[in-house]
C-alpha cells in the first residue's frame, strides 16, 4: 500500500499539469504555428491569447517585427506526447471591413404574431469569422395584414 502511494505521488509530480493560461503578447497582424498543435481564433471585445493545452513552460510565442505572432510548439525540454491547443480572441481593428451575413433557421406564429428566428454572422475581408449571433424579429404576413393594428 505504501509502495502504490509513493509511485502514484511521484507520476503526479513528474506529469506536469496544464491549465488555461493567458500570455501576454503585443499587438500582432498574423499567426505563425511552428511545431504543430491547433490554434482557434474567435471573436472577442479584446485581444487575448491563451494556451487552452499545453504550457508556456515548453511552447514559446513572441511578436516578429512585421506583426506576426510566432507560436513555437515545444523547446528542448518538451515531454512525450505534448499537445498544443491556443485559442486567439480577437477584435476587429480600424480599418477592417466586416460582411454581414446570416440565415432563416425558423419560422413560426405565436399569438397572431409572424416570428422569424435567424443566424446571423460578421466576417472581415480575410475570411475571418469576427462575430456571430442570432435574432427574432417580427414580419408582417404575406397577405400584408398587421398581427398588431
Amino acid at each position: 500500500m505504501r509502495l502504490t502511494l509513493f509511485v502514484t505521488a511521484a507520476f503526479a509530480v513528474a506529469a506536469p499539469a496544464f491549465a488555461a493560461e493567458v500570455v501576454p503578447v503585443q499587438e500582432f497582424r498574423s499567426v505563425e504555428l511552428r511545431g504543430g498543435g491547433a490554434v482557434a481564433v474567435v471573436p472577442g471585445p479584446a485581444e487575448r491569447v491563451t494556451i487552452v493545452e499545453g504550457s508556456s513552460q515548453f511552447t514559446h510565442m513572441r511578436v516578429e517585427r512585421d506583426g506576426q505572432l510566432r507560436i513555437d510548439t515545444c523547446d528542448e525540454r518538451c515531454p512525450p506526447n505534448y499537445r498544443l491547443r491556443v485559442e486567439i480572441r480577437r477584435h476587429n481593428p480600424v480599418g477592417d471591413t466586416l460582411f454581414l451575413g446570416g440565415r432563416v433557421t425558423r419560422k413560426w406564429a405565436e399569438d397572431e404574431r409572424h416570428l422569424v428566428e435567424l443566424a446571423l454572422h460578421a466576417e472581415n475581408q480575410d475570411g475571418e469569422l469576427s462575430a456571430r449571433g442570432t435574432a427574432v424579429v417580427e414580419l408582417p404576413s404575406r397577405d400584408g395584414v398587421s398581427s398588431r393594428g
